[in-house]
């Protein structure tokens, strides 16, 4: 009996960080083991624009995500509001070896599925922007005071929340730099632990992009940052 009802991938199609050898080797596995496989071309994107569409996957029975690293990937599910799927296996940094299959219930194959073809990225938006690992977030709001773009929002439970995903500006992970907790994560930047890797606490701070000091002190000059940004956005001449 399968261990899995449904194996869904996400190819980080648009990005290209998700190894298409492992794709394929988990791909083949799953059809030798005889469960059904579901390719998604960016979850990333899912989540911000059909965060239905995670939470149906994640009551679908007992499935397996295959995908960008784990913290990232438990992190986008939750952003979803939908409830942590069995497990995750992270098909970017990692190496699928037969032995790793096996521990997931999954028979090895000698050669990966070839002839799967992998879903295109979708034209427009290209997805970025950040997700929170609610593990480590402590709603302390620097995030928030940082971003000049309306990315971050308190919810009436002074949750911070990212509510404007589209807001974000490509391939800038400043937020997360000033994040104490390294509770920010942005699935698609190269780097750990801004990348979802896992934090490690006894690394100095700043190469987990912990703030390196400041406390109050840079809370407070934060928030005189983004007054100042708002006030020179409001006073701008309107173009013509």
């Amino acid at each position: 009996m399968a261990a899995w009802d449904k194996i869904i991938i996400c190819c980080c199609a648009d990005r290209g960080w998700i190894v298409p050898e492992n794709i394929r080797c988990l791909c083949a596995s799953a059809r030798a083991s005889g469960i059904a496989i579901e390719l998604h071309a960016d979850l990333c994107r899912t989540v911000a624009e059909h965060p239905e569409i995670l939470r149906k996957l994640a009551g679908s029975g007992q499935i397996l995500i295959g995908g960008c690293l784990n913290r990232a990937m438990k992190s986008i599910f939750t952003a979803a509001g939908a409830s942590l799927p069995a497990e995750f296996i992270d098909l970017r940094s990692a190496v699928l070896t037969p032995e790793k299959l096996r521990k997931l219930g999954l028979e090895p194959v000698e050669k990966a599925d070839a002839d799967i073809e992998l879903p295109a990225a979708e034209p427009g938006w290209k997805a970025w922007f950040p997700v929170i690992d609610r593990e480590r977030c402590i709603n302390c709001g620097k995030c928030l005071d940082f971003c000049l773009f309306g990315v971050y929002e308190f919810d009436a439970g002074k949750r911070v929340q990212v509510v404007n995903p589209a807001n974000c500006k490509n391939n800038c992970p400043a937020c997360a730099r000033v994040c104490p907790r390294a509770a920010v994560i942005f699935p698609k930047y190269k780097d750990p632990p801004v990348n979802g890797a896992e934090v490690d606490e006894k690394a100095p701070k700043e190469n987990n992009f912990f703030d390196a000091g400041g406390g109050d002190d840079l809370y407070k000059l934060l928030a005189e940052r983004k007054k100042l940004a708002r006030k020179l956005f409001r006073d701008r001449e309107p173009e013509k």
